[in-house]
C-alpha cells in the first residue's frame, strides 16, 4: 500500500469546508456523526479535545500530519475528514465553535491565546474507500491502535467494502477474512473474531437486548465479548456459524440476552465473569444442560460460577488432572534419584517426608469419603 502522500498533494483548506465523518468508527451508534454540535459534545466528554486545543494553540498546527479528506455528496465545496476527526473537533472550538459542554474551559483557553488556524494542510482523496487502507495500516496494527470496538466497526467497513468488490469470485469467509488480514497487516482469525464480535453486538443492540439490559454499545467491554465469542462452546450457544457471511446467522436472542448478562450484568442480576480467564468455566457450565439451567435460575447467588462450575464436573477434572501431574512427578523424581543421589541431604528427606504426610492424608480422607458413600 502506498502511502498516503505519494499520490496526492497536500492542500490547505479552510476549517469552515470540514466537515466529521459520519461512519467514524470511534464515533458510539447512538450519536449522530453528521452533527457537530453531537460529535463535539462526545469528543469533549471521551476525547479531551480541550487538551489538543491548548496543544495546537500553542505550537500551531504541524504541517507533517495533514488530514485525509474526500469530498462530501453535497456539492457544496465541503469536505468529509476520514482521518482526523479529533483534531477537527479541536480546530472547530478554536474557530468559534459553541461548545455544547464545558464552555468556561474553552472560554479560558481560547482567552490565552491570540493564534489563529483557519486552514489546514489536507490530502484530498476521490472517494473514503480510498482511505480505508491507510486506517487500518494506522489504527489497528499502527502506532495509534484505536480500541477493540472502534477496531471492529472499521473491518465492518472494510469487509462491506470488500464483500461487494469480490462478489463475482464467489469467495468464502475465510477467503474475505484473509484479504482484510493483508490488507491491514494482521491475522484472520483475529480479523473474525473482531467482526463476529460485532455482529452480535449489533445484533443486540437491534433487537433492544442491551436496552433491556440497560446497557449502551460503547458500554461494553468489547474484548470480553470477542474472548468469550472465540470460544467454540459459547459461539454455538448464541448460534453463530463461522461459515455464514458475517450478518447472516440466526443469532439466538435469548442465549444472546443471557450471555451478555453474565459477562456484563443486567438491570437485576449481576455479573458473574469477574474477569477474562473466568471464560472458560463459563463455556464448561454452557455444554453441560444441569449446570447451565442452575445457572440461568440462580445467577444471583454468590460463587454461582463456581458452583454451577462444579455441577458440570469442573472440580472433578480439575482433582483428576492434579492427581496425574503428581503421579508423573513422582515417577520422574523415582528416576532422577540415582542420578543426584550425591547430592541429597537433610533438605530433601525433609520434603518427602511432607510430601508423604499429605499424600497419606489426603488418602485417609479421600478413603472415607468414599466409604461415606458406600
Amino acid at each position: 500500500m502506498s502511502s498516503p502522500t505519494s499520490q496526492n498533494k497536500i492542500q490547505n483548506i479552510p476549517v469552515t469546508l470540514l466537515r466529521f465523518d459520519p461512519l467514524n468508527p470511534r464515533i458510539p451508534i447512538e450519536i449522530d456523526g453528521s452533527d457537530e454540535n453531537e460529535v463535539i459534545e462526545y469528543l469533549l466528554a471521551e476525547a479531551n479535545i480541550d487538551d489538543l486545543m491548548k496543544s495546537l494553540l500553542s505550537q500551531g498546527y504541524f504541517q507533517g500530519e495533514p488530514l485525509l479528506v474526500c469530498p462530501s455528496n453535497d456539492n457544496d465545496d465541503t469536505y468529509i475528514v476520514v482521518e482526523g476527526n479529533r483534531r477537527l473537533g479541536a480546530l472547530k472550538l478554536i474557530n468559534g465553535f459553541p461548545p455544547p459542554r464545558k464552555e468556561n474551559t474553552i472560554k479560558a483557553i481560547l482567552s490565552e491565546s491570540t493564534r489563529e488556524i483557519k486552514e489546514i494542510p489536507c490530502i484530498v482523496y476521490k472517494a473514503r474507500e480510498e482511505i480505508l487502507g491507510y486506517l487500518g495500516y494506522r489504527h489497528i496494527t499502527g502506532i495509534k491502535e484505536w480500541d477493540h470496538l472502534a477496531k471492529a466497526r472499521y473491518l465492518k467497513q472494510l469487509y462491506d467494502k470488500t464483500t461487494e468488490e469480490q462478489k463475482d469470485n464467489n469467495l468464502s469467509s475465510i477467503e474475505i477474512y484473509k484479504i482484510l488480514a493483508k490488507n491491514i497487516g494482521s491475522k484472520y482469525p483475529s480479523v473474525e473474531n473482531l467482526l463476529r464480535g460485532l455482529e452480535v453486538l449489533n445484533f443486540a443492540d437491534d433487537e433492544r437486548i442491551l436496552e433491556d439490559i440497560g446497557k449502551r454499545p460503547n458500554d461494553i467491554h468489547f474484548s470480553l465479548l470477542t474472548t468469550a465469542l472465540n470460544n467454540s462452546s459459547i459461539k454455538s450457544y448464541v448460534s453463530l456459524d463461522k461459515e455464514k457471511p458475517i450478518d447472516q446467522n440466526n443469532v439466538d436472542s435469548e442465549n444472546t440476552r443471557n450471555l451478555l448478562s453474565w459477562l456484563y450484568g443486567d438491570k437485576e442480576k449481576n455479573k458473574i465473569v469477574r474477569e477474562s480467564r473466568e471464560i472458560q468455566k463459563l463455556a464448561k457450565v454452557i455444554a453441560n444442560d444441569d449446570s447451565l439451567n442452575y445457572l440461568i435460575k440462580h445467577q444471583n447467588e454468590n460463587d454461582i460460577l463456581e458452583t454451577s462450575f462444579t455441577l458440570a464436573g469442573g472440580l472433578l477434572d480439575g482433582f483428576e488432572d492434579g492427581l496425574n501431574k503428581i503421579n508423573n512427578n513422582l515417577t520422574s523424581l523415582q528416576e532422577l534419584l540415582t542420578l543426584v543421589s550425591d547430592y541429597l541431604n537433610e533438605y530433601h528427606i525433609s520434603e518427602l517426608d511432607s510430601i508423604q504426610k499429605k499424600a497419606k492424608s489426603l488418602y485417609v480422607s479421600a478413603r472415607a469419603l468414599v466409604e461415606d458413600k458406600e
